[in-house]
């Protein structure tokens, strides 16, 4: 199963609205976890990441740091990305 498909499931969104220009909250954090997990895990460029979800390189780039910061502070999204590698792991 592809990250995508694992993202939108725990997120609870349809996987397409992960590459539309939609700014709701959970498929911005959907799409901000993709582009940190693209950059941080995959070795992706900011350039590469951006355009695979049709932002730019700084958008990925506030991405990172988004992710970064939900993560530390927020309870309910910490779960949410430990569940997504949990599934990734289990399915893979």
């Amino acid at each position: 199963m592809r990250i995508e498909e694992i993202v939108s499931r725990v997120w609870g969104i349809e996987e397409p609205l992960l590459y539309t220009g939609t700014r709701k909250r959970n498929i911005t954090e959907a799409r901000q976890v993709l582009m940190w997990y693209e950059k941080t895990r995959m070795g992706s460029t900011f350039e590469k990441t951006g355009k695979k979800y049709a932002r730019n390189h700084s958008t990925a780039c506030h991405a990172i740091k988004v992710v970064k910061a939900l993560v530390s502070c927020d309870k309910e999204y910490r779960r949410k990305l430990k569940e997504v590698f949990k599934l990734k792991k289990q399915l893979n």
